[in-house]
This record gives C-alpha cells, sequence and structure tokens, in this order.
C-alpha cells in the first residue's frame, strides 16, 4: 500500500504491471523462457543506505513461483535493482537465463502491459505485491510517500477468525 502525502513538483507517474499477465504471455511465446524464469533462483539484496543491507532469506528465488501442490503460478518476485550476481549459474545455463530475462523485461516494458497514473497528495493505492510489480516515472521537486506491507498470513488468518472466505468478501465489496 502507497499513501502519497506530499508533492510538490513534476512527473512522478505511477505505474503498474500485472506480473501474472506478463508470464502468461511469456509461456505462449516461449516455454522455455518461462521454465527457466521459474526454475532458475536470483540473489538479491536491497542496498542504497550505508546503515541498511537486506538480504531476503532464502536469499534467492526464482521470478515466477509456484505452488508446490498445484502447480500454480502464486507469485512473481522480480526487482532488478535488487538483483544480485548470478556467480552460481552453471555454464549452460548462461545464455538460457539471459534470454528468458530479455523477454521477460521485453514484455514488461510493453506499453500495452502498462498501467500508468499520476497518484495525487491524500490518494492511496493498494495492490498484490506479489501479482503487481509497481514503480514510478523520474520526478522534480518534493515527494514524501509512506508504505505499508500487509503479508497474505495475516489476511488469510483474518479470514478464517471471521469464518470468512474470498469470495465472500467480494461479494460484500
Amino acid at each position: 500500500m502507497f499513501h502519497l502525502v506530499e508533492f510538490e513538483g513534476k512527473g512522478g507517474e505511477s505505474l503498474l504491471v500485472d506480473g501474472f499477465w506478463i508470464a502468461h504471455q511469456l509461456k505462449i511465446r516461449s516455454s522455455n523462457h518461462y521454465n527457466t524464469l521459474s526454475t532458475i533462483p536470483i540473489p538479491s539484496h536491497s542496498a542504497g543506505d550505508s546503515n541498511i543491507l537486506i538480504q531476503p532469506t532464502p536469499i534467492a528465488h526464482p521470478i515466477l513461483n509456484h505452488d508446490p501442490l498445484t502447480k500454480s503460478l502464486y507469485q512473481v518476485r522480480y526487482n532488478n535493482d535488487d538483483r544480485s550476481t548470478m556467480s552460481h549459474l552453471l555454464s549452460d545455463q548462461v545464455l538460457d537465463f539471459y534470454e528468458a530475462l530479455k523477454e521477460w523485461n521485453k514484455l514488461l516494458s510493453d506499453k500495452k502491459n502498462e498501467y500508468r497514473f499520476p497518484l495525487r497528495p491524500g490518494r492511496v493505492v493498494v495492490f498484490d505485491n506479489w501479482r503487481v510489480l509497481h514503480g514510478r516515472a523520474a520526478f522534480e521537486g518534493h515527494r514524501r510517500l509512506i508504505g505499508a506491507y500487509l503479508n497474505w498470513d495475516d489476511y488469510r488468518s483474518k479470514l478464517k477468525v471471521l469464518h470468512l472466505n474470498e469470495e465472500e468478501i467480494l461479494e460484500r465489496l
């Protein structure tokens, strides 16, 4: 969830892309690329502040994550700026990985797959971070954004405690 509190300037258009839709397109174009991005783990880290270095545990995940029981896609995990070195790739994986990543990026940056909008002060945008990839255009000026993450386990726990299911919630909206 992002809440834009202050913005005095120009630019900064928000960008959302449906990662499941991109994965679907990739699978249709090349099942090999889809399988590559579903199996090769990508080490990541988040740095930039001298006092912070975040490395998820485990520190490597594929871009496309599937439920081990149903085999259905449940998470798209991709942030190219947080991608770490790929020194774990075997020599026969290098070309496959980078070709698959190139096609993935091509689909992600296709204007037909993007939803762009200005996020105005006072507005909140809520999205499924396991499905929707997000970004923003460059901006000039002052901008203050507050972000929060709500995890799926807490959400589903509350539904169970309230004896509701997701379909009932959607019907109430």
